[in-house]
């Protein structure tokens, strides 16, 4: 009977686990899916910028309250956030060299982001093998979850 109790102990303790597992695999999830959608992003930039830079483009420039402002964007310079309320004029080819950067550090944040899930999921394999044997050792069948 002791060894039952502890076995059941022990399934509460795996199923805990796995549960904080699952919502550290949905965090990582979502912060996959916002680095991916940051890189698109930086993506368009840098593309915009390399047409600029290929001689005058044509573009709307938002004036605020969802207005914008047809412009004739020429080649020269660019205003580039650097963040903390910064922003730098630079040419478009240095904007470009900023944007590539940011973008290899998400990269780097998306393949460690990737790597943290793999780990999770790894381990929650782990645990449902030993609560499997948990529950077989109990002579409890195991419930069936979609999801």
């Amino acid at each position: 009977m002791a060894d039952e109790s502890k076995d059941e102990v022990e399934l509460q303790k795996l199923a805990y686990e796995a549960q904080l597992l699952q919502q550290q695999g949905q965090m990582i999830s979502q912060r996959m899916g916002q680095m991916q959608e940051s890189m698109m992003q930086l993506n368009m930039a840098m593309e915009a910028l390399r047409n600029i830079k290929k001689g005058a483009a044509k573009s709307f420039v938002p004036v605020g309250g969802g207005a914008l402002v047809p412009a004739k964007l020429e080649g020269g310079t660019v205003l580039m956030d650097l963040g903390a309320n910064t922003a730098v004029e630079m040419k478009p080819e240095e904007a470009v060299a900023v944007l590539e950067a940011r973008f290899k550090s998400i990269e780097s944040l998306l393949a460690s982001a990737e790597k943290d899930a793999g780990r999770a999921a790894q381990r929650l394999q782990v645990i449902d093998s030993q609560a499997r044997g948990l529950m077989r050792k109990m002579n409890v069948s195991p419930e069936v979850r979609e999801g």
